[in-house]
């Protein structure tokens, strides 16, 4: 990882975490020592303290001594112009080593800690609890057929990877360029997966959800998938409130403020399973008053995709025989379908062919 992107990635946690008590003051002049500037990553003034925030990737304990005098510095050259108690957080990029954890011990300073980046995030969100909760609850319409009662759960494992087409075009979109696109901490990719019942969006989710959690609890991407089943979100049209409905419903109630913390931070890879589940509270015979409704049962959707940071990559997935027309289901959706950043790509579920079908029938 490239060392500037760690710093801002820190940059972002601290920010999230604190947002709620800053004054909006973080920028950090910088402070000359010997004629060079000394600068710390984050500083941020709530209505208590002062908050200070270095980020490091070195796994050296003389690193971790000079961060610790360079706090100290700023410290002292700041304490007349606050009047207020300062803390200081040196986080390093993987667990501090013993030698690191020796160091801040021999400093006796309590007002500064050593962290890790997971434990950072930890203190926004707990990612790993809010993972396996979400990993034991449903996945939208992810069900067998065959007449179970109740039916059962298909296992990633029967996953027929469908096809995809890009709408209105001639270009095809593999499973693989969704997930490698989707689960980066480097895009803000956004795609729109359409087709008709059965067709496996909601297995499309399910395996992009799975697979982006692998790559976060191996350490090989800093964001972490946040699934939402639309159906149990009807009549909702608040982000927060559908995030803080979604921890209750999959168990992950004490941890739903920071869920919203780290979705409104840019933390999070976004999935919206099933729109076209969603009702509006009317229905009509009268063709303007149906898409009145339509567009009503979508304002959810439209304000997380009004509302999440643009680098937030999301995946939403609907019938779309829901609307008469693709320029409803897009207005309506509130995506934007055009060859500009932040704008969704719209790809169709292909019908299975005869060699996908094999494995399935037999």
């Amino acid at each position: 990882m490239d060392p500037h992107e760690y710093e801002e990635r820190v940059r972002r946690m601290a920010r999230s975490l604190w947002r709620d008590f800053s004054i909006g003051r973080d920028v950090l002049p910088p402070l000359r020592e010997g004629g060079g500037p000394t600068e710390l990553d984050v500083r941020i003034e709530t209505r208590t303290e002062v908050i200070f925030v270095d980020a490091t990737m070195a796994k050296s304990a003389d690193v971790v001594r000079q961060k610790i005098a360079t706090l100290k510095k700023h410290f002292l050259s700041m304490r007349g112009r606050f009047g207020k108690p300062m803390r200081g957080y040196i986080v390093t990029a993987h667990e501090p080593t013993q030698h690191q954890i020796e160091a801040i011990k021999a400093a006796k300073t309590a007002n500064i800690q050593l962290l890790s980046y997971n434990q950072l995030q930890q203190l926004v969100v707990d990612a790993a609890g809010y993972l396996a909760r979400r990993s034991a609850f449903r996945f939208g319409s992810v069900r067998g057929f065959g007449g179970r009662a109740p039916p059962r759960e298909v296992p990633l494992s029967e996953f027929v990877t469908p096809h995809y087409a890009v709408y209105g075009g001639q270009s095809k979109v593999s499973f693989e360029d969704i997930v490698r696109t989707v689960c980066s901490d480097h895009s803000n990719a956004r795609y729109l997966v359409a087709g008709y019942f059965g067709m496996g969006k909601s297995m499309t989710l399910r395996a992009v959800f799975d697979q982006c959690r692998r790559d976060y609890e191996a350490d090989r991407i800093a964001r972490f998938p946040v699934h939402i089943n639309l159906v149990d979100h009807q009549a909702q049209q608040d982000p927060d409130e559908a995030l803080r409905r979604h921890a209750k419903k999959i168990g992950f109630e004490q941890g739903a403020d920071g869920l919203v913390a780290a979705w409104r931070s840019g933390l999070i890879i976004l999935l919206l399973d099933g729109f076209d589940e969603l009702i509006g509270t009317s229905w009509s015979g009268e063709l303007a008053k149906r898409r009145a409704y339509r567009r009503q049962a979508m304002a959810l959707v439209k304000g997380f995709v009004d509302e999440s940071p643009s680098r937030t990559p999301i995946v939403i997935s609907g019938r779309w025989t829901y609307f008469d027309q693709t320029s409803e289901m897009y207005d309506a959706l509130g995506v934007a379908i055009a060859a500009k950043n932040g704008a969704f790509i719209h790809v169709d579920i292909e019908d299975f062919s005869t060699d996908q079908l094999g494995p399935v029938v037999s």
